[in-house]
């Protein structure tokens, strides 16, 4: 793999690690040992799954969005629908910020935890079980986890898991 401030060098202040695809067996892809953010986005992870914490890579590392495809053609782990695959983001607020009313925000499977989510488009954000009922065969849930959404716009939520443990009172406000 790839260790960037190795050495006692604060490296990773002016490294990126971008447009990589790792192939191959590896115990780490990409690991950051100085105190600066390490900038490894868009990069192709060997797999269609996102990069794992641990496995993939260590430290203060930045890898979403990330490439679902060794062809560079589908990002993830959020896209905009409307804009084509290969754009990618990696929080659903900057997916927000980046939209215009009307389109679709595409989760992929997986776990997002963010500051409060502020909906203030009339957009659909959909997760892998769009048009799915709760009780419905599912594939991997697009959780939302221990974020409050506030919506001040007319907008859709479909086929995400909303998963609450800190006992917030307010998960969701419209």
């Amino acid at each position: 793999g790839m260790i960037v401030g190795g050495g006692g060098q604060d490296t990773a202040a002016t490294s990126s690690v971008t447009g990589n695809s790792f192939s191959g067996s590896f115990a780490l892809k990409v690991g950051n040992s100085s105190a600066s953010a390490l900038n490894a986005t868009y990069n192709f992870w060997g797999d269609a799954s996102r990069p794992e914490a641990g496995s993939d890579v260590t430290g203060n590392v930045t890898a979403l969005p990330y490439y679902k495809d060794s062809g560079f053609s589908t990002a993830g782990p959020i896209r905009i629908v409307e804009n084509g695959d290969a754009v990618g983001y990696g929080t659903i607020q900057s997916a927000l910020a980046a939209s215009t009313a009307g389109q679709t925000i595409e989760l992929d499977g997986g776990a997002y935890s963010e500051a409060p989510i502020n909906i203030n488009k009339a957009v659909t954000i959909q997760g892998p079980n769009a048009g799915v009922v709760g009780n419905g065969s599912r594939a991997d849930e697009a959780r939302i986890s221990n974020t409050a959404l506030h919506f001040t716009a007319a907008a859709t939520l479909d086929g995400v898991e909303i998963h609450q443990t800190n006992n917030t009172a307010d998960a969701i406000l419209v």
